[in-house]
Order: structure tokens, then C-alpha cells, then sequence
């Protein structure tokens, strides 16, 4: 049987694979992500572009299966302000991506939350920065690997 993919296991690989196409940059470049090095981690992944403007978005450009299945609906090509809870006081997804951008660095998100088919759901994720020219000083978009989760599980 084939061993499941962990939250670790899925982090390490897609984190490797950022730094390999990160060539010794400061960041890496969307283009220079290989979904070969992705393998089993690519209904994990998502891609997400930075939309200027104040406040700042975020649009989902690409959203794996899980994470399409996690979600409870295909959220890809919308805008995270359009489908974020704004009747709750916090956003980690939002704030994590923010800080991502402000700072260039991998940013790690765990939110419990009821989807849009109102399951509860535990989502571990991570994001690391993508810059146009791979130099970081401007964040252009966001790589991220995600797992859903039993609500309670650690």
C-alpha cells in the first residue's frame, strides 16, 4: 500500500521544491515552479496572484483537488475578499498572505472554520513568496500547500 502523504512530508516537498526554483534568489519565480518536483503534493498546492490596491486582494489562481474538496467549492479565479468570512474578527488566511508579501518570507497558517457547505474543517497550510523576478523585492504571488484536516486532530 502507498504511505499517505503527511503535513510534514507535503511542506518539505513543496518547500523544496521553492528553493530549487528559487536557484539561490531571494525568492522564486512562478514559471520556475516544476510541477515535476510537485508530484504527489499538486492536489495540495495552490497558486495565488497579489492584486494591488488598498487593501490589498488576493486571487486564486490555481486550487488543487483537496483543496478544491477542503473549501466544500472551486473558489479558482475569485478573489479571497469575496469569499473570506467577514463576520469573523480574524483572517489568518489574509493576514498570512499579507505578511507574506510585507516580508518576503514563508508564512504558516492552521484555522479551523466551517466551509461553505457549512462542515467544520481544519486547514494546515503553508505559503511561501513568488516574485516576478525572483529578486523578492516585490512580491508578486503566493505558492501554498494546504491539508484539510479532522477539526481536532494536532
Amino acid at each position: 500500500m502507498k504511505p499517505q502523504l503527511t503535513v510534514d512530508a507535503l511542506f518539505r516537498q513543496v518547500e523544496e521544491a521553492w528553493r530549487d526554483a528559487s536557484a539561490g534568489r531571494a525568492t522564486a519565480r512562478r514559471g520556475d515552479i516544476s510541477p515535476a518536483k510537485l508530484k504527489s503534493a499538486l492536489p495540495y498546492v495552490s497558486l495565488v496572484d497579489v492584486v494591488p490596491g488598498d487593501p490589498i486582494d488576493f486571487r486564486y489562481r490555481l486550487l488543487g483537488q483537496r483543496i478544491i474538496d477542503g473549501f466544500g467549492r472551486n473558489i479558482t479565479g475569485g478573489l479571497h475578499s469575496q469569499h473570506a468570512d467577514r463576520t469573523s474578527p480574524i483572517w489568518p488566511f489574509y493576514d498570512a498572505y499579507r505578511k507574506c508579501v510585507a516580508t518576503g518570507l514563508p508564512q504558516d497558517i492552521d484555522h479551523a472554520f466551517r466551509n461553505t457547505n457549512g462542515v467544520k474543517v481544519r486547514m494546515q497550510a503553508h505559503v511561501w513568496p513568488l516574485s516576478d523576478d525572483g529578486d523578492g523585492d516585490g512580491v508578486t504571488g503566493l505558492l501554498g500547500a494546504g491539508m484539510f484536516l479532522a477539526p481536532d486532530a494536532t
